[in-house]
């Protein structure tokens, strides 16, 4: 009989053990890797995110920064993880980087659970500069090849990448001026000693209320609400440019499935919410709340535009 309790014990623990740690998740802390410094927007987002989550996984939520070459070395670390659920990333690089970046990984090693939020960029320019609109700008620049000055930071990221594809586009040559950082630039453009910036709808609002920039496109699909006036790409002839950096919450490949609900299910509670989106807002990113196939469907998407214009214009990553 003590055999025979010994053999359905042992035969039953594998179905159950993993099921139970399954159902008890999570039983440790849950760690958000942040592949930048600390202070930096994203890290910030993690925090407010990782506070939030502690209220229902009570055994904590930690966030670690693993900062580095344009996020690559945090990134990686991930994919390298266990696929428990227990190592989370929170990224905004995982469209442009694989494509201007050799990188030990791909995009096929992370698996996208929800999406949080959108910076996208808006094309501005300082106040005095001969152009009141996106198609003056167009008309200056031809009249005036390589003589209008963009604020530029690293070689590869998204600021060269976008308006590298806006110059083919519209056959335009602008000169780059280099930045650590696009707060520099920012205040040089309003100063006058550049012409123009990428830069987020938010950042540039004041500026624009006070009557020292002017903002020509959102690089986005539907309009700001901090730039209301502002045209969309599509409706400035740009229809299939989308230049914005998507924030959501990643793990490795081959999380179980129940962890993953779960994971969606809390982490999406989080994004819907109304005090948590004016966190966002406050951090000047857009509330995009996307569940795990809509932010699944929107990385594809913009990783097929980055693809496709990072080979054709031949854009190398160098920061």
């Amino acid at each position: 009989m003590r055999t025979l309790l010994v053999l359905a014990l042992a035969l039953v623990w594998p179905v159950t053990g993993p099921a139970s740690a399954q159902t008890d998740f999570p039983a440790r802390p849950i760690k958000i890797v942040v592949p930048y410094p600390a202070g930096a927007v994203n890290d910030g987002i993690a925090r407010i995110v990782a506070e939030r989550l502690r209220q229902t996984f009570t055994a904590g939520v930690i966030v670690e920064n693993r900062p580095g070459a344009g996020g690559s070395i945090g990134t990686d670390y991930v994919t390298k993880a266990a696929p428990d659920g227990y190592t989370l990333l929170l990224e905004d690089a995982m469209t442009l980087l694989p494509a201007v970046k050799v990188l030990p990984y791909s995009a096929a090693d992370l698996t996208p659970i929800f999406g949080l939020g959108t910076s996208p960029f808006a094309l501005a320019i300082r106040a005095d500069l001969p152009a009141r609109t996106f198609d003056e700008l167009v008309a200056l620049a031809k009249r005036t090849p390589e003589a209008i000055k963009f604020g530029n930071t690293a070689l590869g990221g998204p600021l060269h990448a976008g308006i590298a594809v806006v110059q083919e586009r519209k056959g335009v040559a602008f000169t780059l001026v280099p930045y650590r950082g696009m707060a520099p630039g920012l205040v040089d453009m309003i100063a006058g000693h550049i012409d123009m910036v990428l830069v987020s709808p938010s950042t540039i609002a004041p500026f624009i209320e006070s009557g020292k920039a002017r903002a020509l496109m959102i690089a986005a699909d539907q309009r700001n609400p901090a730039l209301p006036d502002t045209p969309t790409s599509a409706e400035v002839g740009l229809s299939d440019i989308l230049i914005r950096a998507t924030i959501g919450i990643l793990a490795p490949k081959g999380v179980p499935k129940p962890v993953l609900d779960r994971l969606e299910t809390e982490i999406g509670r989080v994004a819907n919410s109304e005090s948590f989106q004016k966190q966002l807002s406050d951090l000047k990113v857009t509330p995009s709340p996307l569940p795990t196939e809509a932010y699944r469907n929107r990385l594809s998407q913009d990783r097929d535009f980055w693809n496709t214009a990072a080979q054709r214009l031949n854009i190398k990553f160098d920061g």
